[in-house]
């Protein structure tokens, strides 16, 4: 499901989170170890809109962090040790994929509006508002408007 998940991001018009413009700021990208004519998947793509969004390691659209090795070394490196095992895992979209979508495509606008919040809303915390109004919470934060932080610093550090 994960491959299936990446393309159609890539319909949507996401672009791969490891060519984001700032994506030194949170892995290494071990040219030394990619295949030769492989480089191209792993530049950086200085127009993709983030949204504000951080850096996601979990997100469908992030390589895994041995994709196109040539010599089954990382082709990528977190700069957070912990999130080195969450990169490429794609289990289907993370919730910076879904926020991202809702941007995009202006949906959060749209149920801001309908929902009849003003100030962007009650969702706290990087949170957003869904169609049927209420939060979508990001993972570590609980609460009907997120509000709570719920689960250690290694879950949420990701």
């Amino acid at each position: 499901t994960g491959t299936v998940v990446h393309e159609i991001g890539h319909a949507m018009g996401f672009h791969h989170e490891q060519a984001r413009s700032d994506r030194d700021d949170y892995v290494i990208i071990n040219w030394q170890n990619i295949k030769p004519s492989m480089e191209s998947n792993f530049e950086r793509y200085n127009n993709a809109l983030t949204y504000n969004i951080p850096y996601d390691y979990t997100s469908a659209m992030h390589y895994g962090s041995k994709f196109f090795s040539k010599n089954g070394n990382f082709t990528i490196i977190a700069k957070k040790p912990v999130a080195q095992l969450a990169i490429g895992s794609r289990d289907g979209l993370s919730f910076a994929d879904m926020k991202l979508a809702n941007l995009m495509y202006n949906c959060t606008t749209r149920w801001l509006d309908e929902c009849g919040f003003t100030n962007g809303g009650p969702c706290q915390n990087g949170g957003y508002t869904s169609a049927n109004c209420l939060c979508v919470c990001p993972s570590g934060t609980s609460g009907v408007n997120c509000e709570t932080f719920s689960s250690p610093y290694t879950d949420a550090a990701v």
